[in-house]
């Protein structure tokens, strides 16, 4: 099977672009005006098609960035209306945009800019590059919405940490079933035992399906080491004012409302400033605060490798090849600009996992209730737009529940003892004792998405889904 083709060998064969290659490129794209830098990526990418149409592979793979970001500003590298020409006589099946964490693409660029020398040298911010994945995403959707429509075309966003098989499954396996990992993130993260059962649980789907694993970006830790030094800032100043620290003690903040919660009492922030009318009360007893506290910023916030979920412990997922982006890392990020990108991360991954669980065949939610600690806000929230999508727009979404209840207790059923008020997000789910029953019934499913494909039997049916490609973005 011949499979193929990028960007970057398209440039190459364009007319008179040798010269422009074999100079410092970023120096010579700030001297091109809209028109020139327009001209140049639709040149690159017609030689592209041209040597698809030239060499007809199987399958062809055009990797690129939609948007590329400079200097505070933005070009759109592929006009959709370049897709769109009528000369072209093939189109795209579908757009992917890979990304990946905004701390590790942060450290690449850095770690390659500062190769190139003081003229080329390159930073980016954590919010910057955050919003210039926002973009990338959203061009991807208007660029799939032109060249095949909402009903025919697909857009995946997927992160570059999942297994390259799966990555490969979803350009030229699309009988394979797509199934979305749901899981109590917050609950059972640093508990080594949670983690082994979630796990053993993912390994086993990521054996039979292209599973979709919200684990694949994990920028959570990042906002988690901002509140730990800042929780230990607050700490130290509620020390000095009262010679000692009450147990358990319970410091939060919400950057969406810029509040910092110590107990029942809220604090307005005003930037790095906590202000602090008023004492608090914890165990029948009022705690002296300053009127006003500062939170670090300068201070650098280090992040390893070890921050991370392991993604694929080679004790469970014996045959699950390394991905890319799974070496060893260590990132240092100042403070201030962690809390500036804070909004966005945590705004993102919600946004994010919702996206997976529109692309996907079934949701699985394995334990949302584990061995009845708490049920999981953010399992909840996913099986609930799950059941938005399957019942408001139609779609032919498995909902299923793996909730053992002899260790996670009983599904709790919606209107109370009378049985009246709103149903329960549990109640439209399939809830089952074991993942043997899930994969059982899912693989039913995947039978059914494989004759569906089987069912092109034509040549020409044949020929033309031989043909086509798929277009990756990336950020």
């Amino acid at each position: 099977m011949k499979v193929g083709f990028a960007l970057s060998k398209g440039i190459e064969d364009s007319p008179g672009i040798e010269e422009f290659i074999r100079k410092d490129l970023p120096l010579i794209w700030e001297k091109l005006n809209t028109v020139e830098k327009t001209n140049l990526c639709r040149g690159a990418y017609h030689s592209v098609i041209n040597l698809i149409q030239r060499e007809k592979p199987d399958i062809a793979v055009l990797f690129a960035h939609l948007l590329w970001y400079r200097n505070e500003s933005f070009f759109i590298t592929l006009d959709p209306r370049t897709v769109g020409d009528k000369e072209i006589s093939i189109r795209p099946v579908g757009v992917i945009t890979l990304i990946d964490d905004i701390y590790q693409v942060r450290e690449r660029i850095r770690n390659r800019s500062s190769k190139s020398g003081p003229r080329l040298r390159v930073n980016f911010t954590l919010e910057e590059l955050a919003v210039w994945r926002d973009f990338e995403i959203l061009l991807s959707d208007m660029l799939t919405e032109h060249i095949l429509g909402q009903s025919r075309g697909f857009h995946y966003i997927w992160a570059i940490k999942h297994p390259i098989s799966s990555l490969w499954s979803l350009i030229a396996k699309p009988e394979r079933l797509v199934v979305y990992s749901a899981f109590p993130i917050s609950s059972t993260r640093g508990h080594q035992e949670r983690m082994d059962d979630i796990d053993q649980f993912r390994a086993r789907l990521y054996e039979h399906f292209v599973v979709s694993d919200p684990l694949t970006i994990d920028e959570y830790p990042l906002l988690q080491k901002l509140h730990n030094l800042w929780k230990d800032t607050v700490k130290r100043e509620i020390e000095k004012k009262n010679t000692t620290i009450p147990d358990g003690l319970e410091i939060n903040f919400d950057f969406y409302l810029d509040k910092c919660t110590i107990c029942d009492t809220e604090y307005d922030i005003i930037g790095n400033k906590i202000i602090m009318e008023q004492p608090f009360e914890f165990q029948g007893t009022q705690w002296n605060v300053p009127p006003e506290l500062l939170l670090p910023l300068d201070e650098q916030i280090e992040l390893t490798h070890d921050n991370r979920w392991p993604l694929y412990p080679r004790a469970v997922f014996r045959n699950t090849r390394p991905t890319i982006g799974q070496n060893k890392f260590v990132v240092s990020i100042p403070a201030w600009e962690v809390m500036i990108a804070t909004r966005g991360i945590n705004s993102q991954i919600r946004t994010r996992d919702f996206r997976l669980i529109e692309r996907a065949d079934a949701i699985v939610a394995f334990r949302p209730n584990y061995k009845r600690l708490k049920i999981s806000d953010g399992v909840k929230q996913e099986i609930r737009f799950a059941l938005e999508l399957r019942q408001s727009y139609g779609m032919n979404l498995d909902i299923i529940t793996i909730w053992p209840s002899s260790e996670d207790g009983a599904i709790p059923k919606a209107g109370g003892a009378f049985g009246g008020g709103a149903a329960s997000e549990f109640d439209y789910a399939s809830p089952m004792e074991t993942l043997d029953e899930a994969i059982e019934q899912l693989e039913r499913k995947q039978e059914e998405k494989r004759n569906h494909f089987m069912g092109w039997k034509t040549p020409s049916e044949l020929a033309e889904r031989k043909r086509t490609w798929a277009f990756l973005s990336t950020i």
